[in-house]
């Protein structure tokens, strides 16, 4: 807090020492600037509230800025890197939980700028894999070589 806290000190010190006085009009601006000191101070802490929600909202972007350099695709969609394509694709079908978790709907991606993970079904017997995102619906089977 600082210069907030010792300024808002200096306005408690002078008003005590105001309120000593008989001069009603000077005990009217000491009360004034009061609440004018605790008013700045809710707005300074409401301020400092602000920037954090707004450093947080920037690492996410950042965070998402850093994420989205190391995409590759994979058939229409967008696979977190480029090893985690190619043990996706040798792993074949069905898709692991863990790597659904690093594949991406292009719809979102370009709509939204948000990296959302999608769901896939399928069978081992089957060659081709439904991927579907469960935000927007977005669904495309992708076909493995089996």
């Amino acid at each position: 807090m600082g210069a907030y806290t010792e300024i808002s000190a200096a306005i408690r010190d002078a008003s005590k020492a105001i309120q000593k006085s008989k001069d009603s009009d000077l005990r009217q601006k000491a009360i004034d600037l009061q609440g004018i000191a605790m008013n700045l101070n809710m707005e300074n802490s409401d301020l400092k509230h602000q920037i954090e929600i707004l450093k947080g909202q920037l690492a996410e972007k950042n965070q998402l800025a850093l994420d989205k350099e190391s995409l590759c695709r994979f058939q229409s969609f967008w696979v977190s890197d480029e090893a985690t394509r190619d043990q996706i694709e040798a792993h074949g079908t069905p898709i692991d939980r863990d790597f659904l978790a690093h594949i991406y709907c292009p719809k979102c991606l370009v709509e939204r700028n948000q990296l959302v993970p999608v769901n896939g079904y399928g069978s081992k017997e089957n060659r081709l894999y439904q991927l579907m995102c469960p935000v927007c619906q977005y669904s495309e089977y992708i076909e493995f070589n089996i």
